[in-house]
């Protein structure tokens, strides 16, 4: 049963990335966060804010070859979560079809990587029960790029 209440979106971002600093750090990755210095109130399910930040973690975690960056950004009525991660043998351009239930790359079906493909595609069911939009592609540099987008309607100013 979900409990809408207005939660501090950065107070639980921050709680999450100290919960899997120690995870990073004892498979010798670094995890950097950085936060608006705004507040950052939403409306919403506390467990589903929490499980959004999770899967994106573990994901970053699995996938990662060294680091995994968040930002968390305030844009006129937007706020915008984006993990970076360095990768190894992805292909440039678009990824958005890794948000289909049980997709596994060649990549990471060849790798020891354990994981069935389905974190991110519940991670795109939450985030679109807040009418929000999450997008991935891999940059010129060989950087994944996750980013999560929630509208006005689901945070307070």
């Amino acid at each position: 049963k979900k409990i809408v209440t207005i939660l501090s979106f950065k107070d639980i971002l921050y709680d999450s990335c100290i919960d899997f600093y120690r995870v990073f750090k004892e498979q010798g990755k670094n995890l950097r966060l950085f936060l608006t210095n705004e507040n950052v109130l939403i409306k919403g399910d506390e467990n589903d804010m929490r499980e959004i930040i999770s899967i994106i973690l573990d994901n970053a975690r699995k996938y990662s070859v060294s680091y995994a960056s968040l930002y968390l950004k305030k844009k006129k009525n937007k706020i915008i979560l984006i993990e970076q991660n360095d990768t190894r043998d992805m292909q440039i351009g678009d990824m958005n079809k890794i948000f289909s239930r049980f997709y596994r790359s060649d990549e990471a079906r060849a790798s020891n990587i354990e994981g069935s493909g389905i974190g991110l595609s519940i991670l795109s069911e939450i985030i679109s029960s807040y009418n929000g939009q999450v997008k991935a592609f891999v940059d010129s540099s060989y950087v994944f790029n996750l980013e999560i987008t929630l509208e006005a309607k689901a945070f307070v100013y």
